[in-house]
């Protein structure tokens, strides 16, 4: 069970967006309990104390947090139904995957050519500045 969990880590821009959506009223926290219940009636979590109590407080408010946790509900059952949950999370497998080979090196896809630097341009002097009236005005003999 712990070793399914590890494959699903935040990153550092999805760890940063979470923290500035729970400093706006709380909103990616309050979505996220919904969710969790869900897990935690599959059995992959436990919830707290405050998030059972935040849950309760939603299921008050017109059943927001009831509904909420049906459709991840729903796809839990499909994904259990498919029996793809066996040593997987969401189709990640849970044990560690080999490094990918190299990335992308020019030459390697067909139609690539080799790199060639472009010429320099012609070098053009500035136009010399005008010593004339500024603004439009005339020039003043003071």
């Amino acid at each position: 069970m712990t070793a399914m969990l590890r494959t699903v880590r935040m990153t550092g821009a999805e760890s940063f967006w979470y923290v500035l959506g729970c400093i706006g009223g709380g909103a990616m926290y309050f979505a996220k309990v919904p969710v969790k219940k869900a897990l935690s009636e599959a059995g992959l979590v436990e919830l707290t104390s405050a998030e059972q109590f935040w849950y309760v407080l939603q299921c008050i408010a017109l059943g927001a947090g009831y509904f909420a946790k049906l459709p991840v509900k729903k796809a839990l059952s499909e994904l259990a139904a498919t029996g793809r949950d066996q040593g997987s999370v969401f189709g990640m497998p849970s044990a560690p995957q080999p490094p990918a080979g190299p990335g992308y090196e020019p030459g390697g896809w067909p139609g690539d050519l080799p790199y060639q630097a472009a010429p320099p341009l012609p070098y053009q002097a500035a136009p010399p500045l005008s010593s004339g009236p500024r603004h439009g005005r005339a020039a003043s003999g003071r």
